[in-house]
């Protein structure tokens, strides 16, 4: 059982991208979080085959994530509002009927 909080984005955890400026292709495609990247920082991953980190030169805190299980590019970089966590135990009919209920 997945104990992720509903509406939590987390390393790791998998969310659908609603919105992109960069990556409009992606828009409505599921990714999996790698690391939340503030910007202007530096990230921890480092990118596969070629030793670099991760930098976030953006004015927005980010998201690193994968797409199919690889970066595009190196990196793919969203921000958080563009992301809407998935909760990969939940079954989506349970999900219909709580935002019901919560309306």
């Amino acid at each position: 059982m997945n104990n992720q909080p509903r509406g939590e984005l987390v390393p790791g955890g998998l969310a659908m991208v609603i919105g992109s400026i960069s990556h409009k292709h992606l828009i409505g495609r599921s990714v999996r979080l790698i690391e939340f990247i503030p910007a202007g920082q530096y990230g921890e991953w480092q990118a596969q085959g070629c030793g670099r980190t991760v930098t976030n030169v953006s004015t927005d805190d980010c998201w690193l994530c994968e797409v199919d299980g690889k970066t595009l590019r190196g990196v793919c970089l969203f921000i958080p509002g563009h992301l809407l966590p998935i909760n990969p135990s939940a079954d989506p009919l349970e999900i219909t009927q709580q935002q019901e209920v919560e309306a």
